[in-house]
C-alpha cells in the first residue's frame, strides 16, 4: 500500500534517481496511475519497467496524457484542416512515432510497451491546445492504490531518457497526511477534466485503434517483461449445457423480449428466476452485441450467490460493495474500456443499498450502449430509501419477486411495475408444486393467549382505533407505529409458543427417537432467538441460532453442518428468508410471523425446495387464538380481528397442502364460534385490499 512507503515530500534528480527512488516504488504500491507529461518517449520505459511490471502484477490501469510533438510542417496542415480531418493528421504523427519505437528501442522495451498497450494496462491520450500556438507541457501524476489512497507529484521532470539527465525536482502529497489531501484531489479533478475533455484549452485524442494494431505487430513471440495478473479467462457467453429452460420460462423470456426487454419475473422461490434473467441476458447480449447488466440483490450472500451464477454463464463480474475504495475505480475502468470496445460484457453485481448510492449511479451514468436492470427481490427496490436505484437510463428491465406487490404500500407497487412494466413470466407455488418444489403437508397449531396478554392486546388494540379515528385531525404516525408494534410483539412473543413447540419435539423424540429430528428450522420472533436455542438444547437438541449477527463466513459454515446434520435445528429470525439456499430443509415451524405475506410465502418456499432423498415437507404454523373465558359480547370483534391476521397465512399455506381439508378441521371449530367461516377463503391479497383504508399492521424486523 502506498502508504505503507517512506515518501519525501520533495525529490531532487540532484541527489536522487527519480524513476527508482519515486515513480517505481510509486508504481509498485499502485492500481491506478494517472499521468499528464508534456514529453514522453518509450525510453523511459526502460528505466521504469520494474515499476511497470509489479504496476501490471497488480492488475493496474494507467492513463498518460501527452503531447504529440508535431513538426512545424506537421503543425501547419494541422492548422488547415478542417476539424474531420484533425484526426487523420494526430494519426499520421502518431503513426510515425510507432516507426521510431521499431527502430530506437532495445528489445525488451519494445515488447514491454506492445504488451502494456496490446493488454490494455496503459492507454495514451494526446492534448493539443486550442489557440494553436502552446503546446502541452504540464508534468504531474496521481497514483492510487487498492484502499483508495493517493499520491499527487507535481514537478519538472519529462519521461524521457533525456529527462533523467536534466536537474528535475517534484513535490510530493499524500492523500493520507494532514493538509496535503485538498492538493491530492485538485490535481485529480485536474488530470480527469482534461481526460474527458472539459478543459476547454485543449482538444484531447484517442490514441486510434490502428495505432494500437500498429504497436501489436511490434510483439514477437518472446514472453511478457512482466507476470501476467491473474484474470479469469474469457468464456462464451451462453447458456450453460446443463440448464435446460422449461416452456415456461422460454415463454417467460420470449414475452420479455416482445414486451421491449422489460417486465417482472413473477415466480415461486425455486422455480428458476435466477437462471431465467441470466439465459434472457445471454439473448439480450447476443442480439445487440454489447451489453452492460447490473444485477441488484438485497443482502451481500446473494451478491455472491449472483456472482457464482452468472460465472456459468460464461460472464466475468466484477462485485460492487462494501467500501468503495474496493470497486469503484475498478468499475470506473471497465466501464471505460466497455464504452471503448474493449468489452463486448461487463456485470456489475451489487446490493439495492450500492445501486441507489450516488457514487455507484455517477459510475454506471457514465456508461454508452445498452444497460440491462436485473433486480432481485425487487419489492424491495419500491421504498424510498432505494428506489434511486432504478434509473431510467437503463433501457432493459427485469424484476425478480415471487411476491413483486409491496404489503400496504400501494405507493410502492405503483412505482415497481411503472417502472419494469407487466409480468411477463409467472409461475405460481400451487402449479410449481410437484415439477419443480417439493410436495408438503401443512400441519397448524392453535395457541391460545393468556388472560394477560389478551387484556393487553384488547386495551391496544381500542387505543389503535381512537388514533385511526383521530387521523384527519391530528395523529402522532410515530406513536401509532410503536403501539402497532406492541401489539403485533404480543402475538408473535405470545407465552405458550414455547412450551407448545417443546412438547411436539420431546414427542417426536419420545416416539422416533433423538436423530429423527433432522433438517429443521424454527422461525421466532426478533429478540426470542437465544431463549429458543437455551430451550430446546436443554431436550438434547444440536442447535444453533442464524440471526443477523452471525458473520457471513460462519453462516456458511453453520449451513453445511445443518446439510450434513452435525446441526439439528436452526432457529432463524429474517436471516433464512431471503435467498438462502437450504434445500435440504424437511421441516419448519412457524412459530412467529408477521402478516407480511411476502415473508411467510418465501420461507415457504424456500422450504420446499427439491433435495436427494427428500420426498415431502412438512410445515407447521401457530396460530394464535383469543380465550374464549375471557371474552364478553363486546370483545368478539377483538378475537375476530385476531384471527383476521392469522386466517390469511394459514389459507396460504393449506390451500397448496397434500392435506387441505385435513388442516382445515383444525381451526373450523373456533372459526364457527365466532361466526367467521368466510375467514376460510381469505387470501393474503385479498385481505390487503379489503384494509387498504384501515387499520394496517407494522411488520416485525429483527
Amino acid at each position: 500500500m502506498l502508504s505503507h512507503l517512506n515518501i519525501d515530500h520533495v525529490y531532487d534528480s540532484s541527489h536522487c534517481h527519480l524513476v527508482n527512488e519515486l515513480f517505481c516504488p510509486l508504481l509498485s504500491e499502485s492500481v491506478i496511475y494517472k499521468r499528464g507529461v508534456g514529453y514522453f518517449t518509450s525510453g523511459w520505459l526502460r528505466e521504469a519497467v520494474q515499476g511497470l511490471a509489479k504496476f501490471a502484477e497488480n492488475g493496474g490501469r494507467a492513463f498518460i496524457v501527452t503531447s504529440p510533438h508535431i513538426e512545424k510542417s506537421d503543425w501547419d496542415a494541422f492548422v488547415l484542416a478542417d476539424e474531420a480531418s484533425r484526426s487523420a493528421q494526430v494519426y499520421e504523427t502518431l503513426k510515425r512515432h510507432v516507426d521510431d519505437l521499431e527502430v530506437t528501442l532495445r528489445e525488451d522495451t519494445r515488447n514491454a510497451l506492445a504488451w502494456l498497450v496490446a493488454d490494455g494496462i496503459v492507454t495514451f491520450k494526446f492534448a493539443v491546445p486550442k489557440n494553436r500556438i502552446g503546446d502541452y507541457h504540464d508534468k504531474f501524476a496521481v497514483f492510487e492504490d487498492a484502499a483508495g489512497d493517493k499520491v499527487a507529484i507535481h514537478g519538472s521532470y519529462n519521461d524521457s531518457i533525456h529527462g533523467l539527465s536534466n536537474g528535475e525536482s517534484f513535490s510530493v502529497f499524500c492523500s493520507w497526511n494532514p493538509g496535503q489531501d485538498g492538493y491530492v484531489q485538485s490535481h485529480g479533478q485536474r488530470f480527469d477534466a482534461l481526460w474527458s475533455g472539459r478543459n476547454d484549452f485543449f482538444h484531447m485524442y484517442d490514441m486510434s485503434e490502428a495505432i494500437k494494431h500498429e504497436i501489436c505487430r511490434l510483439r514477437n513471440t518472446s514472453s511478457r517483461p512482466y507476470t501476467e495478473p491473474d484474470r479469469p479467462q474469457p468464456k462464451a457467453i451462453r447458456v450453460p449445457s446443463n440448464v435446460q429452460l422449461y416452456d415456461f420460462q422460454q415463454k417467460g423470456i420470449d414475452n420479455w423480449f416482445s414486451n421491449g426487454c422489460r417486465g417482472l419475473f413473477e415466480m415461486a422461490t425455486g422455480t428458476g428466476k435466477t437462471f431465467t434473467s441470466l439465459a434472457a441476458a445471454v439473448r439480450a447480449h447476443g442480439e445487440r452485441g454489447s451489453l452492460l447488466i447490473i444485477v441488484a440483490a438485497p443482502f451481500n450472500h446473494l451478491v455472491d450467490q449472483w456472482n457464482e451464477e452468472a460465472k456459468k454463464f460464461g460472464f466475468v463480474p466484477l462485485l460492487c460493495r462494501d467500501s468503495a475504495t474496493s470497486w469503484l475505480q475498478l468499475a470506473k475502468s471497465r466501464i471505460q474500456d466497455f464504452n471503448n470496445g474493449g468489452r463486448d460484457s461487463l456485470v456489475l453485481i451489487t446490493t439495492h443499498k450500492t445501486a441507489s448510492a450516488s457514487n455507484f449511479i455517477k459510475v454506471v451514468s457514465k456508461a454508452r450502449g445498452y444497460t440491462l436492470l436485473i433486480a432481485d427481490e425487487v419489492h424491495y427496490l419500491g421504498s424510498r430509501h432505494l428506489k434511486n436505484a432504478l434509473l431510467e437510463s437503463y433501457q432493459y428491465r427485469i424484476g425478480l419477486s415471487a411476491t413483486p406487490d409491496r404489503w400496504f404500500d400501494e405507493t410502492g407497487s405503483q412505482e415497481i411495475r411503472g417502472y419494469f412494466g407487466k409480468t411477463v413470466a409467472e409461475m405460481p407455488l400451487e402449479v410449481a408444486i410437484g415439477t419443480f418444489l417439493t410436495p408438503y403437508r401443512f400441519i397448524p397449531h392453535l395457541v391460545t393467549l393468556s388472560d394477560s396478554e389478551f387484556n393487553k392486546y384488547t386495551q391496544l388494540t381500542r387505543l389503535i382505533r381512537q388514533l385511526m379515528a383521530s387521523a384527519e385531525k391530528s395523529i402522532d404516525t410515530e406513536y401509532l407505529q410503536s403501539v402497532l408494534r406492541k401489539r403485533a410483539n404480543i402475538v408473535s412473543k405470545a407465552a405458550a409458543k414455547l412450551p407448545m413447540l417443546l412438547d411436539l419435539l420431546n414427542k417426536q423424540i419420545a416416539q422416533q427417537g433423538g436423530e429423527s429430528v433432522r433438517h429443521c428450522i424454527v422461525y421466532v420472533a426478533p429478540g426470542e432467538a437465544d431463549k429458543y436455542v437455551r430451550a430446546l438444547s436443554n431436550i438434547g437438541l444440536r442447535v444453533h441460532s442464524f440471526i443477523h449477527t452471525v458473520p457471513n463466513d460462519e453462516r456458511l459454515a453453520l449451513l453445511d453442518q445443518f446439510n450434513n446434520g452435525h446441526i439439528q435445528l436452526l432457529v432463524a429470525i429474517k436471516c433464512l428468508d431471503e435467498g438462502v439456499n437450504i434445500p435440504a430443509t424437511k421441516e419448519a415451524y412457524f412459530v412467529a410471523s408477521t402478516s407480511n405475506p411476502r415473508e411467510f410465502v418465501q420461507r415457504r418456499g424456500r422450504i420446499l425446495r427439491k433435495h436427494p432423498g427428500k420426498e415431502r415437507a412438512i410445515v407447521h404454523d401457530f396460530v394464535v387464538t383469543c380465550p374464549r373465558r375471557s371474552i364478553s359480547d363486546g370483545m368478539v370483534d377483538i378475537a375476530v380481528t385476531l384471527l383476521r391476521k392469522e386466517m390469511p397465512r394459514f389459507v396460504e399455506f393449506s390451500s397448496a397442502a397434500e392435506n387441505e381439508f385435513e388442516a382445515r378441521d383444525v381451526v373450523f371449530q373456533t372459526l364457527l364460534y365466532y361466526n367467521a367461516l368466510e375467514l376460510l377463503e381469505l387470501r393474503p391479497w385479498d385481505v390487503y385490499r379489503s384494509t387498504q383504508d384501515k387499520e394496517q399492521e407494522e411488520e416485525t424486523y429483527e
